[in-house]
């Protein structure tokens, strides 16, 4: 059990455990399926089908000519080949809605895709099960990091002290906790849920691909790994690109709020990149909490600029940061007594 005020920050590179897709693979993917030139040759894929399949199901949807949507989605395109990210692409055309549309229903699709190709299943096996095998990924160590030395009467307690920011649009923690509760306490899979759907304070700052069925939320419904054309098109509106979200101020406030009041802050596959920086920093933080964070592969020019951002814009000591060359699962596993202190 987690006992100290916790911010865990999620990066897309932690879902790459699970085989989602990273920054650099969904950049790489919607690159090659939006290359329409292909359509009905025999180096069309099936992820270039289904894309143009939703976008001209979506033209059809809002009343807009599908060749002015096929435009916007060479323009998304066109601006992808020299981006260093979706997101960068996004941001590129806000002002086009058209196309910005086209980039949604891409991110939709393959964070759907993403999910449904993954080791992570739609529902276990068997009743007490978890719904994928292994160790070696994020969330299993989480799972065990919050479960661990709780009774079954206090498991309502189980996260009472974490606040979780997740930059990736995925559901991942959301659909296995309550198997994981389900399995460390012997309950009822409706009734671990009802208790994360309750407990679980986790915002995702560029939106997600909508609410698993049974979250009590607002959102559009999207089953894990549901990639229905009508789906897909449904979630849009759930997912935001960095400016959209940032109009929002009680919510970015409402983030930083959560990050100054912690005493640890926790990075899992965080790219440091100043758009995502943006939600979590305006000002030195008062309380210097300590930091931990995977740095796995990391460039020694990214943990300069990463340690020099939480220097200039948190207000961090040297002495209180530490980039670990750790992937995600290991710094969760081999700091698991540190972080349940």
């Amino acid at each position: 059990m987690i006992r100290t005020k916790t911010t865990l920050v999620i990066g897309s590179g932690a879902g790459e455990e699970l085989d989602l897709p990273g920054s650099a693979d969904l950049l790489g993917r919607i690159l090659q399926a939006l290359d329409f030139a292909r359509l009905g040759s025999e180096l069309q894929t099936n992820d270039m089908a289904l894309l143009a399949k939703l976008i001209e199901a979506h033209a059809k949807k809002i009343k807009a000519d599908p060749m002015d949507m096929m435009a916007a989605a060479e323009r998304v395109r066109t601006s992808a080949r020299i981006a260093d990210s979706f997101e960068s692409v996004l941001e590129q055309h806000a002002h086009d809605k058209q196309a910005l549309a086209v980039a949604k229903l891409a991110i939709a699709q393959f964070t759907l895709l993403g999910e449904a190709r993954s080791p992570l299943k739609r529902k276990a096996d068997n009743d007490g099960e978890l719904p994928m095998r292994g160790t070696e990924n994020w969330l299993y160590q989480f799972g065990r990091l919050v479960t661990s030395g709780v009774p079954k009467g206090k498991v309502e307690s189980c996260l009472d002290n974490l606040a979780i920011v997740n930059f990736s649009r995925d559901r991942s923690l959301q659909h296995f906790l309550p198997y994981m509760m389900t399995t460390a306490f012997g309950m009822k899979l409706k009734e671990s849920r009802q208790i994360v759907g309750e407990k679980l304070n986790i915002a995702h700052p560029l939106g997600s691909v909508g609410r698993l069925p049974w979250e009590p939320d607002e959102l559009p419904v999207a089953d894990w790994g549901e990639y229905d054309v009508d789906v897909m098109q449904g979630v849009i509106p759930a997912i935001d690109a960095a400016s959209e979200r940032m109009k929002h101020k009680e919510y970015v406030t409402g983030l930083r709020k959560a990050i100054a009041g912690s005493r640890r802050l926790v990075f899992l596959g965080f790219g440091w990149h100043p758009r995502e920086m943006d939600f979590l920093f305006d000002s030195p933080l008062e309380k210097q909490p300590d930091v931990l964070a995977s740095a796995y592969g990391m460039p020694e020019p990214v943990r300069l600029a990463a340690t020099r951002m939480m220097q200039d814009r948190a207000g961090m000591r040297a002495d209180k940061l530490g980039l670990v060359e750790m992937r995600s699962f290991e710094l969760l596993r081999e700091f698991s007594l540190f972080l349940q202190s």
